[in-house]
């Protein structure tokens, strides 16, 4: 039996468009590991010719309580942890396979590329980095939207060159829904909702300052007018939080 070096894993629910994209993108991994929330879609029967490793959890709304259960079905050494709408670039692939290789560190973090409407946000890219790949029992899987994983103490983390597509949303439709779903969730997990920024008065300067970070100081006005959309939505997002804070 091969040995089990890397072990990729994606948690999901109705990704039909996504998933394949997805699971393509981790063929060089000697096992794929899926955890599913109650999709009524085609995301299981899809993930079922890349997979056998499908296992099934409550549909939480979101992600991250159901990525534990993913990590702890992973059988290798290192364990890299996908979103759906991401997509590991075949550069990525070999820098991975490098890094395992040397084992200089215990974690990495992953640059993404950006894709919204189906366009590359540049600028807003440059500094989204993510821990995705790390060895196993290295990192703690919260459940807290966003945050994904905690590193243990004392590990050795460093920074992958190349990076993976982040294909965020392809429809404003798409991009409002996802926004009043997380919005929700964060307003329910959102400890710092007695302190800044989410003090009652933090509604009329938080959503501005995000807009602002956004399209002016990480310059998403060079992307156009999906740059300007982009800031919008995070304005929303944030007048959303307040909204689902106040109101039930």
């Amino acid at each position: 039996m091969k040995k089990i070096k890397l072990s990729g894993f994606i948690v999901v629910r109705n990704e039909e468009k996504n998933i394949e994209r997805c699971l393509r993108s981790l063929d060089f991994c000697d096992e794929i590991i899926v955890v599913d929330q109650e999709s009524t879609d085609k995301t299981v029967k899809i993930a079922r010719k890349y997979t056998k490793n499908i296992y099934h959890d409550k549909c939480w709304g979101y992600a991250d309580p159901s990525r534990k259960l993913g990590a702890s079905k992973c059988k290798g050494r290192w364990i890299l942890n996908l979103d759906a709408d991401e997509e590991i670039t075949n550069p990525l692939k070999l820098e991975i396979l490098d890094a395992i290789k040397k084992n200089t560190a215990d974690a990495y973090y992953i640059h993404r590329e950006i894709y919204f409407l189906e366009k590359k946000i540049v600028c807003v890219s440059e500094t989204d980095y993510v821990l995705r790949l790390h060895k196993k029992n290295t990192v703690t899987y919260v459940s807290n939207i966003h945050v994904c994983v905690i590193p243990k103490k004392n590990i050795i983390i460093k920074k992958l060159k190349e990076s993976m597509n982040h294909y965020a949303t392809t429809s404003i439709k798409q991009a409002l829904e996802k926004i009043r779903r997380y919005a929700k969730i964060q307003a329910k997990t959102d400890k710092k909702y007695n302190s800044f920024p989410r003090k009652y008065f933090g509604i009329f300067y938080t959503p501005i300052y995000y807009f602002v970070y956004i399209y002016f100081i990480k310059k998403g006005f060079l992307n156009g007018q999906n740059g300007f959309i982009y800031a919008c939505m995070d304005f929303y997002y944030q007048i959303l939080i307040y909204r689902y804070l106040w109101f039930k």
